[in-house]
């Protein structure tokens, strides 16, 4: 007799002691934890290097989710060696976009009356103007023959009409995903990726710890939503370059000094910049002013730390700071100038950096 009000739940609960199970039910456990994708970088890449009509495929690891039944689980699928194959030719007076995919046939699932994996490449309709950018013409991939909708998408060819060879560059467009654990359904915590250049195929709240920095970390979070600067800053210490002793700022342009600082910037994107400086001098009553160059951009005003001079004192520190954007590989290099033909004498120059979004 039951204790409570109840409903008996069916199916019934993996894994109960009395009960057997089939292969479905260990695929389940794939779905719920992980998203469908290839493992590695580099597994599955579609190319085409041989100068004709044949399409190579790396070898490596995917992961396939079963489409055709509902709670029909995650297959995984893994090649050890590359293989090819030959892309239809195309006399129909158009270009035609093609897919190529990784399909699991699964009789028990799609009723194809074949259990197995394999790659396709699936023929688009010939389209006027079709290219990789529009993927005008590509296939339906919920209605391939054969029933079989577990499929896994690597990418696209562009056949041009009349064509006898196919290129990487010009005919193959990449659309594979990563698979990541924790973007099934049951999220585990997002990617933590240890490396001086981000995760290839990111998602909103994945962590990128840039480690290229000597006694530093830089951390940022994945937000898809920025339009350029993807990577928001989340945390480290700024990096900065000091140089001490004296140095003689004449001129009223902004030139290089001797030593610098300067510091080069490895990734685009929005950065504030810091500039600080002693005066050491009682020479001219003219300000002093420390800016820097953007790359090829010359040295502002509006970026310096200014420091007047006069008789009246002798040693006083200035600073400023800014939010710049760069470009990968921009060199920020220091630049000195006075007001008034003369010399001013300047020391303990650092220059400091900090991201708040990179690409």
């Amino acid at each position: 007799m039951a204790v409570y009000t109840q409903n008996i739940l069916s199916p019934d609960p993996l894994y109960l002691q009395p009960k057997s199970y089939d292969a479905r039910s260990d695929r389940k456990w794939f779905q719920d934890l992980a998203s469908p994708g290839v493992v590695g970088s580099g597994d599955f890449l579609v190319t085409a290097t041989l100068g004709n009509m044949v399409i190579n495929y790396a070898a490596g690891i995917a992961w396939i989710l079963g489409q055709n039944i509902a709670d029909q689980g995650m297959y995984r699928e893994y090649i050890v060696s590359a293989g090819s194959i030959t892309v239809p030719g195309n006399a129909s007076g158009n270009p035609r976009v093609d897919t190529v995919i990784l399909r699991v046939m699964d009789n028990a699932a799609d009723a194809s009356t074949f259990n197995e994996c394999r790659i396709e490449v699936v023929p688009g309709t010939p389209t006027v103007g079709a290219t990789l950018a529009n993927l005008s013409g590509i296939a339906n991939l919920t209605t391939l023959g054969e029933a079989s909708k577990s499929v896994l998408l690597l990418g696209y060819v562009l056949v041009p009409n009349g064509a006898t060879v196919l290129t990487t560059a010009g005919n193959i467009r990449d659309a594979r995903v990563r698979a990541f654990i924790g973007l099934g359904g049951m999220t585990l915590g997002k990617l933590w990726t240890f490396s001086a250049t981000p995760p290839s195929s990111p998602v909103d709240g994945d962590v990128w710890v840039y480690n290229a920095i000597s006694g530093n970390y830089w951390k940022f979070v994945y937000d898809s939503s920025e339009s350029t600067y993807k990577w928001k800053f989340a945390g480290g210490h700024p990096i900065f370059v000091e140089v001490n002793g004296t140095a003689s700022v004449t001129g009223t342009g902004y030139a290089a000094p001797p030593n610098g600082p300067d510091l080069t910037l490895a990734r685009a994107g929005i950065y504030d910049i810091k500039v600080e400086f002693s005066l050491n001098s009682a020479g001219i009553s003219t300000p002093t002013y420390f800016s820097y160059a953007l790359g090829g951009t010359g040295a502002q005003d509006v970026d310096a730390a200014v420091a007047g001079s006069g008789n009246s004192f002798a040693f006083a520190t200035f600073s400023r700071q800014r939010r710049q954007v760069a470009t990968a590989g921009m060199t920020i290099g220091a630049r000195y100038r006075v007001g008034l033909a003369g010399t001013n004498v300047v020391q303990n120059r650092t220059l400091y950096i900090q991201p708040t979004q990179v690409a």
